[in-house]
C-alpha cells in the first residue's frame, strides 16, 4: 500500500494501480515533465488557470498525487519504518502512571513486582530479522522477566539493568528471525522463571534489522524454450512466454529450467493453467527431490494463469529446477506451463569470517579445539562425568560449540556471540561468553565458543527429547564481526543434537559432531538421513508394553516424524501396518501372536520422505491377560542417579487387580548400579505403608535405555486408589533413570485384573 499526503487528505493505493490512475489524470491536466516540478512537499496544487467543481478538483489533486508518487517525487511508507508501541494501551493487567518524567507514551506501566502480571504488545512485520526495543526504567536495581514471542518462550529470564533514576529511560533490544505477518511480544512476571525486581514500562519500537538483505533480482524463464520432451501451442490466450508447454500427462515427461542466483532465499515461481483440474507434479531442485508430490491448484479454465511459488535457499551459482510427471511419486492431471521467474535476495554475508557448528561429546570436542595451533578458545576444561558413546561416562564435553575464521587479510574484532533456541526450551538464551568478548582474531585464526561453567552449553536435551521425536526446533546463532550482527540457523540441528537428544538413543550413541560451515540466514535445504537408527524396547508377550525410539534424523529443514508399528513373519520380512499403531508405545494382541513386530519412522520435509525401520522383536508370544498401572511411556527426559536417594511417583489403578512385575526404564551411566522396587499406600497424599518389594536389579555401566522388568507379585490393587511406586538405588556410581518433565517416574506395574 502506498500512502500520500496531500491537500485533501491521505491518499492510500496499491502500487500496481499508481499508473493507470497517472494515465486517468492525464486526460485533465499535463503530465509531462512539468508534472514533478508541480508536486510538493505535501500538498499537490491544481495547475493555474484550471476551472474545476470541487469533487473534480479532488480527483485531479488525488490523481496528480499518485503521478508524483509514481515518479518517485514523493517518498511512501514501508513496512521497514518503525513502529512505536505505547506500553500503557497495550494488552496488560497492570496499573499506569505519569509519576516520574521522561516517558515518550504516558501513561507508562508501573508498579510491577506480581506474579502473573504481563503486557503483550501486537505488531507486524515483513520476514526477516527484527529489533524489538524496549523502553524501560528501572530506578531501585537491576531486574528480570521472562519474555515470550508468540506464546512461547523467548528470554526465559531477561535482565533489565539498572537504570540511575526512575526518571531515566533506557532500552533493551531483542533481535529475532521473524515470519511476515503478525506477531505478539509479551513480557511477564514470572517468579519460578527467577523473574524479580521493578520496571517501569514505556513503550516497544518495531523496526527492521540493521543487517538487511540486497535488492532483488528477477529472471523470467520461457518454459517453451527450456530443457524439455514437452509439446508447445499457443492456443490458450494470456501466455507471457508463449508458446506455452502444454498437453503434459505422461510418464518421464519434463521442463527443466537453468538459471543462475546469488546465495540466499530464492522464490521460484512457476506460471501455470489447469482448467481441468488440480494437478500434481514431482519437483526436483538440482538433479535431487525438493517435493515429491506438489499440487497445482485448478484455475478457472485454460486461459487463466495462476503461479505456484516455491522458497529454497541456494547457493550461489547455477541451479536446475525440473518439473516432472511421475506416476510412481502420484503425478496426475493436465498443466500448461508458461515461465518460471527466478526473484533472488542474497543474504549479508559476514565480513571476513566464516561460521561452523558442531558438538563436543567425549574428551576433547570437534577439531579445531582447545590447544591447537592459531586458534583462541573461550570454555571451560573437561568436566565429569557426562560423556557418551564408547567413552560414557568419562572426563569431558557435552555441548554445542561454535567456530568462528578469520578468512580475510586483516584481522576482526569478534565483538559479542549468542544463541536462542525458543520453543519451550529451557534454557532458551545463551549469552555465556560476554565476559570475554570483544576479542580480536587475527587472519586465519579461529575463535572456538564452548560451554564455559560445568555443562552450561549442553543443548542437546534442552527439551529433554531421550531419543523421542525431533522436537523440529532451529537454533539461531548471532554473531557480531566489526559491529555487524549476522544470524545463522541451525537448521541441521547441530547444535541440538538432531533434536532428538542422541545420547539417550539405545546403542552408545555419541552426540559428537565435527564443526560443519553453515551460512548466513537458513541453510540449503537438505533431505533427511538417519544418523541412528529406529529401535524399540519391551517384552514381547501379549498385553505387555513395548516401546519404540524414532532415532536420529539429520534434514533442512528439520523432519516431521511419523511411527506406525508393523506386523512381520518370523524373519522380519513381508511387514503390514498395524492399523491405529502410530504411537511410540504399543501393547501385542492375539492377532500379534506368532508374528514379529518392527517400528517403521517416516521421516518428511519439502525434499521428500526417507522411511526406516527398527530391527524386529522376537516372536510374540501369548501371555496371561495383565493391565498396567503407573507411567508407560520410556520419560521425555530423565533423572540422574548417583546417590542412595529414593525415585517415586503416585499412581491411581485403573482397576482391581494382583501385580506381577514392575518396569522401570533405565540408561546405564558412569558405573554399575543396582534399584531395588517397592509399592507403597498413600496416606493424606504422601507415602504410607509399605506394600510389597520387589527383586533387586543391575543396571551396568554405559547400558543401553531399556525397560528393566523386576517380579514383584502379590500386591492386591483396588481400582481408583492410589499408590506410591518407588524405586531405591544404591548410591554407587550413577544411572540414568526415565522420567517427564512433570518429575513423573517412568515406573509401572503390570497386573492381573480382576484378582
Amino acid at each position: 500500500m502506498l500512502t500520500v499526503a496531500t491537500a485533501e487528505g491521505m491518499i492510500n493505493e496499491q502500487p500496481e494501480t499508481c499508473l493507470s490512475s497517472v494515465v486517468a489524470a492525464a486526460r485533465l491536466v499535463d503530465l509531462r515533465s512539468s508534472s514533478v516540478a508541480r508536486c510538493y512537499t505535501a500538498r499537490v496544487f491544481p495547475m493555474k488557470g484550471t476551472s474545476m467543481k470541487p469533487c473534480v478538483a479532488k480527483s485531479v489533486l488525488r490523481l496528480l498525487a499518485l503521478a508524483c508518487l509514481c515518479s518517485g517525487t514523493i517518498a511512501h511508507s514501508s513496512v521497514s519504518e518503525a513502529q512505536t508501541i505505547a506500553a500503557g494501551k497495550s494488552q496488560t493487567n497492570l496499573a499506569t502512571e505519569t509519576v516520574w518524567p521522561g516517558a515518550q507514551d504516558p501513561p507508562y506501566i508501573c508498579c510491577w513486582s506480581k506474579q502473573g502480571q504481563y503486557v503483550t504488545f501486537s505488531f507486524q512485520v515483513p520476514a526477516g530479522q527484527t529489533n524489538l526495543t524496549l523502553r524501560y526504567s528501572a530506578g531501585n536495581s537491576a531486574s528480570t522477566r521472562k519474555i515470550e514471542l508468540d506464546g512461547a518462550v523467548f528470554v526465559a529470564n531477561e535482565t533489565f539493568p539498572r537504570t540511575p533514576n526512575w526518571s531515566t529511560w533506557t532500552t533493551l533490544t531483542l533481535s529475532p528471525m521473524l515470519t511476515n505477518g503478525t506477531h505478539t511480544l509479551t513480557i511477564i512476571f514470572d517468579s519460578t522463571s527467577g523473574s524479580a525486581g521493578y520496571i517501569n514500562l514505556d513503550n516497544l519500537t518495531v523496526t527492521a534489522a540493521t543487517v538487511t538483505p540486497p535488492g532483488e533480482a528477477t529472471q523470467t524463464i520461457a518454459a517453451g524454450t527450456s530443457l524439455t520432451n514437452i509439446a508447445t501451442e499457443t492456443v490458450w490466450p494470456g501466455a507471457q512466454n508463449p508458446p506455452y508447454s502444454c498437453c503434459w500427462s505422461k510418464q518421464g515427461q519434463f521442463v527443466t529450467f537453468a538459471f543462475d542466483v546469488p546465495a540466499g532465499k530464492a522464490n521460484l515461481a512457476l506460471r501455470y493453467s489447469a482448467g481441468s483440474s488440480a494437478s500434481t507434479r514431482k519437483i526436483e531442485l538440482d538433479g535431487a527431490v525438493l517435493v515429491a508430490d506438489e499440487t497445482f491448484p485448478r484455475t478457472p479454465n485454460w486461459s487463466t494463469w495462476a503461479t505456484l511459488t516455491l522458497s529454497p535457499t541456494l547457493t550461489s551459482g547455477t541451479h536446475t529446477l525440473t518439473v516432472i510427471f511421475d506416476t510412481t511419486s502420484a503425478s496426475a492431471g493436465y498443466i500448461n506451463l508458461d515461465n518460471l521467474s527466478v526473484v533472488s535476495n542474497a543474504f549479508p554475508s559476514q565480513p571476513g569470517v566464516s561460521v561452523a557448528l558442531g558438538y563436543a561429546d567425549g574428551l576433547t570436542g570437534p577439531q579445531p579445539w582447545s590447544g591447537a595451533a592459531n586458534t583462541i578458545f573461550l570454555g571451560t576444561s573437561p568436566q565429569c562425568c557426562l560423556t557418551h558413546g564408547p567413552n560414557n561416562g568419562s572426563f569431558g564435553y557435552d555441548g554445542g560449540a561454535i567456530e568462528i575464521t578469520n578468512t580475510s587479510t586483516a584481522a576482526v574484532t569478534v565483538n559479542a556471540v549468542t544463541a536462542d533456541f525458543g520453543g519451550g526450551s529451557n534454557p532458551s538464551h545463551f549469552d555465556l561468553w560476554s565476559s570475554q568478548l570483544p576479542k580480536q582474531l587475527p587472519p586465519g585464526n579461529h575463535l572456538i565458543l564452548a560451554m564455559n561453567s560445568n555443562f552450561n552449553f549442553d543443548t542437546s536435551d534442552l527439551f529433554g527429547e531421550a531419543c523421542h521425536v525431533n522436537s523440529g526446533v532451529v537454533p539461531i546463532v548471532h554473531i557480531t564481526v566489526n559491529s555487524t550482527l549476522t544470524d545463522y540457523l541451525d537448521e541441521h540441528e547441530i547444535l541440538n543434537s538432531d533434536g532428538a537428544d542422541l545420547a539417550s538413543c539405545p546403542g552408545d550413541v555419541s552426540e559428537a559432531k565435527p564443526f560443519t560451515p553453515v551460512t548466513a540466514g537458513p541453510q540449503t535445504v537438505a533431505a533427511a538421513v538417519n544418523e541412528v537408527a529406529p529401535s524399540t524396547t519391551g517384552t514381547a508377550i501379549t498385553g505387555r508394553v513395548l516401546s519404540g525410539f524414532a532415532g536420529g534424523w539429520n534434514a533442512s529443514s528439520p523432519p516431521t516424524i511419523g511411527l506406525q508399528w508393523t506386523r512381520c513373519d518370523s524373519a522380519g520380512g513381508n511387514c503390514v501396518a498395524i492399523s491405529g499403531a502410530t504411537t511410540a508405545t504399543y501393547r501385542p494382541t492375539s492377532s500379534d501372536v506368532g508374528s514379529t513386530l518392527r517400528l517403521q519412522v517416516t521421516a518428511s520435509n519439502p525434499s521428500g520422505k526417507v522411511t526406516v525401520s527398527s530391527t524386529q522383536t522376537n516372536a510374540i508370544i501369548a501371555g496371561p491377560t495383565v493391565a498396567q498401572m503407573g507411567d508407560t511411556s520410556t520419560g521425555f527426559t530423565s533423572t540422574y542417579s548417583f546417590q542412595a536417594t529414593q525415585l517415586s511417583s503416585i499412581s491411581s489403578a485403573p482397576s482391581s487387580g494382583t501385580t506381577a512385575y514392575f518396569e522401570f526404564f533405565a540408561r546405564g551411566a558412569a558405573g554399575t548400579q543396582t534399584f531395588t522396587p517397592q509399592i507403597y499406600s498413600v496416606v493424606a497424599g504422601s507415602k504410607g505403608s509399605l506394600l510389597g518389594t520387589g527383586t533387586t536389579l543391575t543396571v551396568p555401566e554405559g547400558a543401553d535405555g531399556r525397560w528393566y522388568v523386576a517380579t514383584l507379585s502379590g500386591v492386591k490393587l483396588t481400582a481408583g486408589t492410589q499408590y506410591v511406586l518407588a524405586l531405591n538405588p544404591s548410591g554407587v556410581k550413577s544411572t540414568y533413570v526415565g522420567s517427564e518433565t512433570n518429575g513423573t517416574m517412568s515406573f509401572f506395574v503390570d497386573y492381573s485384573p480382576g484378582n
